[in-house]
């Protein structure tokens, strides 16, 4: 399959045009809402959305924990009491850093609200449990185990997938919610050969015969050689 000479650059537009749109409806919606979305919230795309919402000063305490937790910092802390100079690995690790840099020396605001169900903080104090002296090579602070509200938080899926706009923003982060046929978000640039203008479709053009030729020859050469038995 040929693509545009920018299909790359267009990808990359799209998604930081899916971030923007996302920090843009998180800014003005409630503590429950941020709530939803970072129990919902792809981990392989939107960690760069967590990060931002990490940063804000009105940040809760039970977004901040379900983030901590499912961020699952025993990992962390496994390598950070092993002595390694670079313990982090993933965008996991550097959510975990950010939050104990942001957040370790103030406790957040508690709209009451119930954060994630996990294990991993159950984990994570066994864990210390384990370390000589009982020692958090972290120093996660003590607010983070708790105790929060038990308020739920309304469950927002219904809602974006009646929203085009909402649903083609998560679509293109790798999430869908609702029945409805998924709605890409709009971007600038073309994306099929009926949109392009007629030096993009000559460059696609060339481009494939570039990349095609080798394989030509590769196939002259065998056939020659076979007739030539």
């Amino acid at each position: 399959m040929l693509y545009a000479p920018d299909f790359e650059q267009n990808a990359i537009d799209r998604e930081q045009s899916a971030y923007d749109a996302m920090v843009a409806w998180l800014s003005i919606e409630p503590a429950e809402t941020w709530l939803w979305f970072a129990q919902h919230g792809n981990w392989d795309t939107c960690v760069p959305v967590f990060l931002w919402m990490v940063e804000q000063p009105e940040c809760d305490a039970a977004v901040l924990a379900s983030l901590f937790w499912e961020a699952r910092p025993a990992n962390l802390a496994e390598r950070v009491a092993a002595g390694e100079a670079r313990p982090a690995e993933w965008e996991a690790d550097e959510l975990v850093q950010l939050i104990l840099l942001t957040w370790r020396g103030r406790v957040p605001r508690n709209a009451g609200l119930e954060p994630a169900k996990t294990r991993f903080d159950k984990a994570y104090r066994a864990f210390v449990s384990s370390q000589p002296g009982g020692v958090d090579p972290l120093a996660v602070p003590e607010w983070l185990f708790g105790p929060f509200g038990t308020a739920d938080h309304e469950d927002l899926g219904h809602r974006v997938a009646s929203d085009d706009h909402l649903r083609g923003v998560f679509l293109e982060l790798g999430m869908h919610f609702g029945d409805a046929p998924p709605v890409a978000v709009k971007t600038q640039g073309p994306d099929t050969p009926a949109d392009m203008t007629p030096a993009e479709r000559r460059m696609q053009i060339t481009i494939g015969l570039a990349l095609m030729t080798p394989m030509i020859l590769l196939i002259c050469s065998n056939m020659w050689k076979w007739l030539s038995l």
